[in-house]
Protein backbone atom coordinates (compact mmCIF):
# COMPACT_ATOMS: atom_id res chain seq x y z
CA UNK A 1 0.00 0.00 0.00
CA UNK A 2 1.67 3.17 -0.92
CA UNK A 3 2.68 5.96 1.40
CA UNK A 4 0.53 8.60 2.18
CA UNK A 5 1.60 12.77 2.05
CA UNK A 6 1.04 14.91 5.22
CA UNK A 7 -1.94 16.71 3.46
CA UNK A 8 -3.86 13.30 2.95
CA UNK A 9 -2.92 12.00 6.25
CA UNK A 10 -5.07 15.25 7.76
CA UNK A 11 -7.68 14.71 4.94
CA UNK A 12 -8.16 10.95 6.15
CA UNK A 13 -8.16 12.00 9.86
CA UNK A 14 -11.23 14.79 9.14
CA UNK A 15 -13.40 12.41 6.69
CA UNK A 16 -12.75 9.96 9.37
CA UNK A 17 -14.32 12.61 12.17
CA UNK A 18 -16.97 13.96 10.09
CA UNK A 19 -18.61 11.00 8.78
CA UNK A 20 -18.33 8.37 11.74
CA UNK A 21 -16.37 5.80 9.92
CA UNK A 22 -14.49 3.75 11.78
CA UNK A 23 -12.24 1.91 9.66
CA UNK A 24 -9.41 4.02 8.06
CA UNK A 25 -9.13 1.62 5.36
CA UNK A 26 -12.78 2.25 4.69
CA UNK A 27 -12.34 5.93 4.63
CA UNK A 28 -9.23 5.65 1.99
CA UNK A 29 -10.81 3.87 -0.04
CA UNK A 30 -13.54 6.80 -0.22
CA UNK A 31 -11.20 9.43 -0.24
CA UNK A 32 -9.61 7.38 -3.13
CA UNK A 33 -12.63 7.09 -5.44
CA UNK A 34 -13.65 11.17 -4.90
CA UNK A 35 -9.39 11.96 -5.75
CA UNK A 36 -8.96 13.13 -2.18
CA UNK A 37 -11.75 16.08 -2.85
CA UNK A 38 -13.33 15.84 1.21
CA UNK A 39 -15.56 18.09 0.64
CA UNK A 40 -17.24 15.97 -2.06
CA UNK A 41 -16.86 12.67 -0.48
CA UNK A 42 -18.27 13.81 2.98
CA UNK A 43 -21.12 14.83 0.79
CA UNK A 44 -21.64 11.88 -1.37
CA UNK A 45 -21.29 9.71 1.96
CA UNK A 46 -23.38 11.78 4.21
CA UNK A 47 -26.07 12.17 0.72
CA UNK A 48 -26.33 8.43 0.23
CA UNK A 49 -26.64 6.91 4.24
CA UNK A 50 -30.13 6.11 4.86
CA UNK A 51 -30.79 8.05 8.18
CA UNK A 52 -34.09 6.91 10.18
CA UNK A 53 -34.23 10.60 11.80
CA UNK A 54 -37.43 12.21 13.13
CA UNK A 55 -37.21 15.82 13.37
CA UNK A 56 -39.21 18.13 15.48
CA UNK A 57 -41.67 20.60 13.42
CA UNK A 58 -43.30 23.23 14.45
CA UNK A 59 -46.39 22.65 16.13
CA UNK A 60 -49.10 25.40 14.73
CA UNK A 61 -50.23 27.29 17.96
CA UNK A 62 -54.41 27.70 18.82
CA UNK A 63 -55.16 30.78 17.23
CA UNK A 64 -52.34 31.31 14.76
CA UNK A 65 -53.19 31.48 11.02
CA UNK A 66 -52.48 29.78 8.34
CA UNK A 67 -49.75 32.53 6.99
CA UNK A 68 -47.99 32.71 10.47
CA UNK A 69 -47.73 29.15 10.87
CA UNK A 70 -46.27 28.63 7.23
CA UNK A 71 -43.87 31.78 7.84
CA UNK A 72 -42.69 29.66 11.02
CA UNK A 73 -42.41 26.37 9.48
CA UNK A 74 -39.90 28.28 6.46
CA UNK A 75 -38.15 30.21 8.96
CA UNK A 76 -37.10 27.05 11.27
CA UNK A 77 -36.49 24.99 8.13
CA UNK A 78 -34.04 27.47 6.77
CA UNK A 79 -32.72 28.31 10.02
CA UNK A 80 -31.62 24.61 10.55
CA UNK A 81 -30.40 24.26 7.01
CA UNK A 82 -28.44 27.54 7.54
CA UNK A 83 -27.21 26.26 10.75
CA UNK A 84 -26.32 22.68 9.32
CA UNK A 85 -24.59 24.03 6.21
CA UNK A 86 -22.18 25.86 8.90
CA UNK A 87 -21.72 23.15 11.21
CA UNK A 88 -20.18 20.79 8.52
CA UNK A 89 -18.37 24.13 7.12
CA UNK A 90 -16.97 24.40 10.11
CA UNK A 91 -15.81 20.61 10.86
CA UNK A 92 -14.11 20.92 7.48
CA UNK A 93 -12.15 23.58 8.12
CA UNK A 94 -11.10 23.80 11.76
CA UNK A 95 -8.20 20.60 12.62
CA UNK A 96 -9.58 17.27 13.38
CA UNK A 97 -10.08 16.94 16.90
CA UNK A 98 -7.70 14.87 18.80
CA UNK A 99 -10.42 14.39 22.08
CA UNK A 100 -12.04 12.17 19.87
CA UNK A 101 -8.92 10.29 18.89
CA UNK A 102 -8.28 9.40 22.64
CA UNK A 103 -6.14 11.54 23.76
CA UNK A 104 -8.26 13.53 25.80
CA UNK A 105 -7.36 13.34 30.14
CA UNK A 106 -10.63 13.55 31.79
CA UNK A 107 -12.90 10.87 32.27
CA UNK A 108 -16.51 10.94 30.95
CA UNK A 109 -18.17 11.24 34.42
CA UNK A 110 -15.94 14.02 34.97
CA UNK A 111 -17.33 15.39 31.79
CA UNK A 112 -20.54 15.09 32.11
CA UNK A 113 -19.76 16.61 36.50
CA UNK A 114 -18.51 19.73 34.80
CA UNK A 115 -21.58 20.54 32.04
CA UNK A 116 -24.20 19.97 35.14
CA UNK A 117 -22.24 22.26 36.99
CA UNK A 118 -22.18 24.51 34.37
CA UNK A 119 -25.67 24.24 33.43
CA UNK A 120 -26.66 24.83 37.21
CA UNK A 121 -24.44 27.50 37.38
CA UNK A 122 -25.48 29.69 34.34
CA UNK A 123 -29.65 28.46 34.13
CA UNK A 124 -30.38 26.56 37.36
CA UNK A 125 -31.99 29.18 39.29
CA UNK A 126 -35.27 28.20 40.35
CA UNK A 127 -35.63 24.71 38.24
CA UNK A 128 -32.74 22.33 38.13
CA UNK A 129 -33.44 19.35 35.42
CA UNK A 130 -32.18 16.23 37.45
CA UNK A 131 -29.63 15.40 34.71
CA UNK A 132 -27.99 11.78 35.53
CA UNK A 133 -24.42 11.93 36.88
CA UNK A 134 -22.90 9.61 34.90
CA UNK A 135 -20.90 8.70 31.35
CA UNK A 136 -23.58 7.89 28.47
CA UNK A 137 -22.97 4.31 28.46
CA UNK A 138 -23.73 4.24 32.32
CA UNK A 139 -26.67 6.06 31.58
CA UNK A 140 -28.10 4.05 28.78
CA UNK A 141 -27.27 0.76 31.09
CA UNK A 142 -29.17 2.13 33.96
CA UNK A 143 -32.07 3.07 31.39
CA UNK A 144 -31.78 -0.65 30.27
CA UNK A 145 -32.12 -2.47 33.04
CA UNK A 146 -34.88 -0.11 34.50
CA UNK A 147 -36.73 -0.31 31.77
CA UNK A 148 -36.93 3.96 31.81
CA UNK A 149 -37.13 6.13 28.44
CA UNK A 150 -33.86 8.19 28.46
CA UNK A 151 -33.82 11.79 27.12
CA UNK A 152 -30.89 12.29 25.56
CA UNK A 153 -29.34 16.52 25.61
CA UNK A 154 -26.40 17.64 23.47
CA UNK A 155 -25.10 21.07 24.60
CA UNK A 156 -23.53 23.34 22.31
CA UNK A 157 -22.87 26.61 24.09
CA UNK A 158 -22.06 28.40 20.93
CA UNK A 159 -25.59 28.26 19.18
CA UNK A 160 -27.78 31.16 19.10
CA UNK A 161 -30.71 29.21 20.96
CA UNK A 162 -29.22 27.67 23.22
CA UNK A 163 -29.50 29.89 25.92
CA UNK A 164 -33.74 30.67 25.63
CA UNK A 165 -33.73 26.63 25.05
CA UNK A 166 -32.15 25.70 28.14
CA UNK A 167 -33.65 28.58 30.27
CA UNK A 168 -37.51 28.28 29.10
CA UNK A 169 -37.52 24.71 27.93
CA UNK A 170 -34.94 22.73 30.25
CA UNK A 171 -35.51 24.67 33.17
CA UNK A 172 -39.41 24.92 32.93
CA UNK A 173 -41.54 23.48 35.47
CA UNK A 174 -43.78 21.28 32.85
CA UNK A 175 -41.05 19.66 31.65
CA UNK A 176 -39.55 18.68 34.86
CA UNK A 177 -42.49 18.20 36.85
CA UNK A 178 -43.25 15.72 33.29
CA UNK A 179 -39.89 13.62 33.59
CA UNK A 180 -40.15 13.04 37.12
CA UNK A 181 -44.22 12.21 37.26
CA UNK A 182 -42.96 9.97 34.14
CA UNK A 183 -39.90 8.43 35.75
CA UNK A 184 -37.76 9.39 33.08
CA UNK A 185 -33.66 9.31 32.90
CA UNK A 186 -32.34 13.04 31.71
CA UNK A 187 -28.56 12.81 30.50
CA UNK A 188 -26.75 15.54 28.81
CA UNK A 189 -23.33 16.73 28.21
CA UNK A 190 -21.32 19.54 26.13
CA UNK A 191 -20.08 18.43 22.97
CA UNK A 192 -16.79 20.66 23.59
CA UNK A 193 -15.55 17.94 25.99
CA UNK A 194 -14.72 13.98 24.87
CA UNK A 195 -17.46 12.88 26.56
CA UNK A 196 -20.21 14.81 24.60
CA UNK A 197 -17.81 14.90 21.10
CA UNK A 198 -18.39 10.99 21.14
CA UNK A 199 -22.24 10.99 21.80
CA UNK A 200 -22.20 13.90 19.07
CA UNK A 201 -20.44 11.51 16.74
CA UNK A 202 -22.50 8.84 17.55
CA UNK A 203 -26.09 10.20 17.75
CA UNK A 204 -24.81 12.50 14.42
CA UNK A 205 -26.72 15.35 15.29
CA UNK A 206 -27.73 18.51 12.05
CA UNK A 207 -28.25 21.58 14.69
CA UNK A 208 -29.01 22.19 17.82
CA UNK A 209 -30.62 22.46 20.47
CA UNK A 210 -30.40 18.51 20.37
CA UNK A 211 -32.60 16.58 21.91
CA UNK A 212 -32.62 12.47 21.48
CA UNK A 213 -35.03 9.37 22.59
CA UNK A 214 -33.24 6.09 23.31
CA UNK A 215 -35.47 3.48 24.56
CA UNK A 216 -34.93 -0.22 25.06
CA UNK A 217 -36.56 -2.08 21.91
CA UNK A 218 -35.77 -6.08 21.40
CA UNK A 219 -32.72 -6.33 23.35
CA UNK A 220 -30.52 -3.06 22.70
CA UNK A 221 -31.11 0.58 23.28
CA UNK A 222 -31.97 2.51 20.48
CA UNK A 223 -33.12 5.76 19.56
CA UNK A 224 -36.65 6.05 18.68
CA UNK A 225 -37.09 10.44 18.83
CA UNK A 226 -34.74 13.13 17.35
CA UNK A 227 -35.64 16.58 18.40
CA UNK A 228 -33.67 19.51 16.45
CA UNK A 229 -34.19 22.89 17.11
CA UNK A 230 -35.64 25.32 19.43
CA UNK A 231 -38.96 23.92 21.03
CA UNK A 232 -41.14 25.42 23.79
CA UNK A 233 -42.06 22.62 27.29
CA UNK A 234 -45.94 23.26 26.18
CA UNK A 235 -44.96 20.83 22.65
CA UNK A 236 -41.95 19.07 23.80
CA UNK A 237 -43.86 17.18 26.31
CA UNK A 238 -46.74 15.84 24.22
CA UNK A 239 -44.27 14.77 21.57
CA UNK A 240 -42.64 13.07 24.61
CA UNK A 241 -45.66 11.77 26.03
CA UNK A 242 -46.29 10.24 22.28
CA UNK A 243 -43.10 8.31 22.47
CA UNK A 244 -43.91 6.65 25.60
CA UNK A 245 -47.40 5.95 23.98
CA UNK A 246 -45.81 4.60 21.00
CA UNK A 247 -43.11 2.79 22.76
CA UNK A 248 -44.57 1.07 25.78
CA UNK A 249 -46.24 -1.76 24.14
CA UNK A 250 -42.07 -2.71 23.82
CA UNK A 251 -41.24 -1.82 27.27
CA UNK A 252 -44.39 -4.10 28.16
CA UNK A 253 -43.17 -6.96 26.26
CA UNK A 254 -40.01 -6.60 27.99
CA UNK A 255 -41.20 -6.61 31.07
CA UNK A 256 -43.69 -9.73 30.83
CA UNK A 257 -40.52 -11.68 29.42
CA UNK A 258 -38.44 -10.23 32.37
CA UNK A 259 -41.22 -11.27 34.85
CA UNK A 260 -41.42 -14.82 33.22
CA UNK A 261 -37.68 -15.57 33.28
CA UNK A 262 -37.44 -14.49 36.53
CA UNK A 263 -40.45 -16.63 37.73
CA UNK A 264 -38.35 -19.49 35.97
CA UNK A 265 -35.54 -18.63 37.48
CA UNK A 266 -37.21 -18.86 40.66
CA UNK A 267 -38.84 -21.86 40.11
CA UNK A 268 -35.51 -23.29 38.84
CA UNK A 269 -33.90 -21.80 42.38
CA UNK A 270 -36.66 -22.97 44.16
CA UNK A 271 -36.33 -26.67 42.70
CA UNK A 272 -32.32 -26.40 43.01
CA UNK A 273 -32.58 -25.60 46.71
CA UNK A 274 -35.22 -28.91 47.56
CA UNK A 275 -32.56 -30.74 45.76
CA UNK A 276 -30.06 -29.67 47.39
CA UNK A 277 -31.96 -30.17 50.80
CA UNK A 278 -32.84 -33.69 49.80
CA UNK A 279 -29.54 -34.18 48.49
CA UNK A 280 -28.14 -33.32 51.68
CA UNK A 281 -30.63 -35.26 53.84
CA UNK A 282 -29.74 -37.99 51.66
CA UNK A 283 -25.63 -37.18 52.26
CA UNK A 284 -26.50 -37.03 55.53
CA UNK A 285 -28.61 -40.73 56.19
CA UNK A 286 -25.66 -41.96 54.25
CA UNK A 287 -23.43 -40.34 56.61
CA UNK A 288 -25.15 -41.90 59.71
CA UNK A 289 -25.22 -45.01 58.32
CA UNK A 290 -21.76 -45.09 57.52
CA UNK A 291 -20.78 -44.08 60.74
CA UNK A 292 -23.47 -46.60 62.38
CA UNK A 293 -21.87 -49.35 60.04
CA UNK A 294 -18.08 -48.12 61.06
CA UNK A 295 -18.86 -48.46 64.85
CA UNK A 296 -20.79 -51.51 64.29
CA UNK A 297 -17.58 -52.94 62.54
CA UNK A 298 -15.29 -51.29 65.26
CA UNK A 299 -17.15 -52.66 68.40
CA UNK A 300 -17.27 -56.59 66.08
CA UNK A 301 -13.68 -56.12 65.48
CA UNK A 302 -13.12 -54.84 69.67
CA UNK A 303 -15.27 -57.94 70.72
CA UNK A 304 -13.37 -60.39 68.19
CA UNK A 305 -9.87 -58.88 69.52
CA UNK A 306 -11.44 -59.72 73.53
CA UNK A 307 -12.58 -62.63 72.51
CA UNK A 308 -9.26 -63.75 71.07
CA UNK A 309 -7.41 -61.95 74.07
CA UNK A 310 -9.50 -64.36 75.83
CA UNK A 311 -8.42 -67.00 74.39
CA UNK A 312 -4.80 -66.92 74.12
CA UNK A 313 -4.97 -66.15 78.11
CA UNK A 314 -7.25 -69.62 78.16
CA UNK A 315 -4.20 -71.56 76.07
CA UNK A 316 -1.59 -69.78 78.20
CA UNK A 317 -3.52 -70.62 81.60
CA UNK A 318 -3.42 -74.40 79.94
CA UNK A 319 -0.03 -74.38 79.43
CA UNK A 320 1.13 -73.18 82.90
CA UNK A 321 -1.42 -75.73 84.45
CA UNK A 322 0.63 -78.22 82.12
CA UNK A 323 3.79 -77.20 83.78
CA UNK A 324 2.86 -76.01 87.61
CA UNK A 325 1.46 -79.73 87.81
CA UNK A 326 4.93 -81.04 87.60
CA UNK A 327 6.03 -78.56 90.36
CA UNK A 328 3.01 -79.90 92.98
CA UNK A 329 4.55 -81.66 95.33
CA UNK A 330 3.69 -85.56 96.27
CA UNK A 331 0.73 -86.15 98.76
CA UNK A 332 2.50 -87.67 102.24
CA UNK A 333 0.78 -90.98 102.84
CA UNK A 334 -2.10 -91.39 105.17
CA UNK A 335 -0.21 -92.11 108.34
CA UNK A 336 1.74 -89.15 107.94
CA UNK A 337 1.71 -88.12 111.34
CA UNK A 338 2.63 -84.11 111.22
CA UNK A 339 0.68 -83.84 107.44
CA UNK A 340 -1.42 -80.51 107.17
CA UNK A 341 -5.00 -81.99 106.08
CA UNK A 342 -6.57 -79.48 103.83
CA UNK A 343 -10.35 -79.08 103.37
CA UNK A 344 -10.57 -76.63 100.03
CA UNK A 345 -14.31 -75.31 99.16
CA UNK A 346 -14.14 -74.33 95.30
CA UNK A 347 -16.78 -71.37 94.43
CA UNK A 348 -18.35 -73.76 92.59
CA UNK A 349 -19.42 -75.68 95.85
CA UNK A 350 -16.81 -79.05 94.89
CA UNK A 351 -14.78 -79.38 97.89
CA UNK A 352 -10.73 -80.79 97.34
CA UNK A 353 -8.99 -82.83 100.13
CA UNK A 354 -5.36 -82.90 99.95
CA UNK A 355 -2.38 -83.34 102.38
CA UNK A 356 0.86 -81.09 102.76
CA UNK A 357 3.92 -81.32 104.86
CA UNK A 358 4.32 -78.70 107.51
CA UNK A 359 7.62 -77.23 105.43
CA UNK A 360 5.36 -76.97 102.10
CA UNK A 361 5.33 -73.63 100.65
CA UNK A 362 1.92 -71.90 100.65
CA UNK A 363 2.45 -71.43 96.48
CA UNK A 364 2.36 -75.34 96.73
CA UNK A 365 -1.24 -74.47 97.58
CA UNK A 366 -2.10 -72.46 95.17
CA UNK A 367 -0.66 -74.71 92.76
CA UNK A 368 -2.73 -77.64 93.65
CA UNK A 369 -5.75 -75.36 93.44
CA UNK A 370 -4.97 -73.92 90.16
CA UNK A 371 -4.24 -76.75 88.80
CA UNK A 372 -7.76 -78.17 89.51
CA UNK A 373 -9.73 -78.08 85.64
CA UNK A 374 -12.98 -76.51 88.16
CA UNK A 375 -10.58 -73.58 89.54
CA UNK A 376 -10.99 -70.60 88.22
CA UNK A 377 -8.29 -68.69 86.53
CA UNK A 378 -8.24 -65.90 88.56
CA UNK A 379 -8.66 -66.66 92.44
CA UNK A 380 -7.41 -65.85 96.45
CA UNK A 381 -7.82 -68.57 99.40
CA UNK A 382 -8.68 -67.19 102.45
CA UNK A 383 -9.41 -68.77 105.64
CA UNK A 384 -12.34 -67.79 108.08
CA UNK A 385 -11.47 -68.63 111.64
CA UNK A 386 -9.54 -66.33 111.66
CA UNK A 387 -10.30 -64.45 108.84
CA UNK A 388 -7.34 -63.45 106.54
CA UNK A 389 -6.26 -64.14 102.66
CA UNK A 390 -2.97 -66.20 102.54
CA UNK A 391 -0.79 -64.60 100.44
CA UNK A 392 -0.08 -67.54 97.90
CA UNK A 393 1.65 -65.46 95.57
CA UNK A 394 4.35 -62.81 95.50
CA UNK A 395 6.26 -62.06 98.82
CA UNK A 396 4.22 -64.66 100.69
CA UNK A 397 4.73 -67.57 98.26
CA UNK A 398 7.39 -68.90 100.30
CA UNK A 399 6.27 -68.87 103.18
CA UNK A 400 5.86 -72.72 104.58
CA UNK A 401 2.43 -74.12 105.84
CA UNK A 402 4.32 -74.52 109.44
CA UNK A 403 5.20 -70.81 109.49
CA UNK A 404 1.72 -69.30 108.32
CA UNK A 405 -0.16 -71.11 111.04
CA UNK A 406 -1.77 -74.06 109.15
CA UNK A 407 -1.60 -77.34 111.19
CA UNK A 408 -3.84 -80.33 111.42
CA UNK A 409 -6.87 -80.04 109.57
CA UNK A 410 -7.77 -76.60 108.04
CA UNK A 411 -10.59 -75.16 106.18
CA UNK A 412 -9.69 -73.12 103.21
CA UNK A 413 -11.74 -70.90 100.78
CA UNK A 414 -11.18 -70.06 97.06
CA UNK A 415 -12.77 -66.78 95.83
CA UNK A 416 -12.85 -66.49 92.10
CA UNK A 417 -11.80 -62.81 91.47
CA UNK A 418 -13.22 -62.59 88.09
CA UNK A 419 -16.70 -63.42 89.10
Amino acid sequence: MEELEGSQVEKLLQFQELTGIEELAECRTILQRHNWELERAVHDTLTNRDHAVERWLPVRAPGQGLLGYIISLVYNLISRSIWSAFGVFWRLIRPPDRRSLGSNSSSPIEDVKQFIENFHTRYGAEVRPAFWRSSYSQALAVAKQELKFLLIYLHCQDHQNTDPFCRETLCSVLLNEYLRSANWLLWGCDVSSAEGYRVSQALRENSYPFLAVAVLRGHRMTVVSRYEGHVQPEELVPLLRNVVTENEMSLIAVRAERNERSQTNLLRQQQDEAYQESLLADQEKERRKREQQQALEEEQARLREEEEERQREKEAIARRKIDLADQIPPEPPTDQANAVHLVIKLPSGRRLERRFLPEHKLQDVFHYVFCHPDSPDQFEISQNFPRRVLQCQGDGANTSLQEAGLGGKQALFVTDLEA
